[in-house]
């Protein structure tokens, strides 16, 4: 729904299933944001941000976490690791648009 929502707004769209793909799938390509959920098989969102403030080429890029966990301890989690914003699941699309939009 995530894809599909921002292709038909217009913008580009990679997939991963988890935050080990998503290392591998972006490698060292400037992307203008990722949006990501908290809760993933084998690394979850909050590693992947935190790997990718690592990253010379990634530190500064925005992050979104897009999830169903609504917590704050886990909401803190994120921002300390450098997500910049925090949607939840189950998302209206409008939201989800304008929300890219802002962090862009």
């Amino acid at each position: 729904m995530v894809a599909f929502t921002l292709r038909r707004a217009g913008y580009e769209v990679m997939e991963a299933e988890n935050g080990t793909q998503a290392l591998a799938a972006i490698g060292t390509k400037r992307i203008d944001c990722l949006i990501t959920d908290v809760n993933m098989p084998e690394m979850n969102g909050v590693d992947l941000v935190r790997r990718l403030r690592e990253s010379a080429v990634h530190r500064a890029m925005p992050v979104l976490m897009l999830t169903t966990t609504i917590d704050s301890a886990s909401k803190d989690q994120a921002r300390d690791a450098g997500a910049i914003g925090w949607l939840g699941k189950p998302f209206m699309p409008a939201d989800l648009i304008e929300a890219v939009a802002r962090i862009l």
